[in-house]
């Protein structure tokens, strides 16, 4: 006899999403955070758009590298700092993979020679979340990730290797 409650069902998916989640999240911060078994950062890229920039058609991966700043760093201290950041954000996995228009994207390589990618969508004002991908798998991060990249950028002093970028966000950050 099946004696489970409805409040029984929904706690259960809660745990089974958490449980998820704690894994997604475990994976990601050895992959960023764990020397001792030959995963640390040896470079990294950064590429981002402000949200707040329009565009006649939606953005793309593409053109988001064509027309967003770029920093680029191998800096062992940079990439120390990153490893760091990407270890202290909560990264959630999502079941549903969503239409997104990257507005940040960072690629980085580990000392195995893996590449990985994040990419993040805009920020919707509705939403503390921010939706995106890593490794093309959906995620959702903290809403101010995005722009604690771009001051991991700014504060390890990355060159930027577009200098037609003055960005607000790198205004506001200096």
């Amino acid at each position: 006899m099946n004696t489970k409650t409805p409040a029984d069902s929904t706690q259960c998916r809660a745990a089974l999403r958490l449980a998820v989640s704690l894994a997604f999240a475990t994976a990601l911060a050895a992959c960023a955070s764990s020397p001792t078994i030959g995963t640390a950062i040896t470079q990294a890229k950064l590429v981002y758009v402000e949200d707040a920039t329009m565009f006649r058609s939606r953005l793309d991966e593409t053109r988001l590298a064509q027309t967003g700043c770029t920093y680029e760093s191998r800096d062992p201290a940079a990439m120390l700092a990153l490893r760091r950041l990407l270890g202290s954000e909560q990264f959630e996995n999502e079941s549903i993979v969503q239409m997104i228009e990257p507005r940040y994207a960072l690629y980085f390589e580990k000392e195995d020679g893996s590449k990985h990618s994040l990419l993040l969508d805009r920020q919707y004002s509705d939403s503390l979340r921010r939706h995106g991908t890593f490794d093309a798998k959906p995620i959702t991060v903290g809403g101010n990730f995005a722009s604690q990249l771009v001051q991991w950028a700014v504060q390890a002093n990355i060159s930027q290797s577009n200098p037609h970028c003055n960005s607000p966000i790198l205004r506001k950050t200096m």
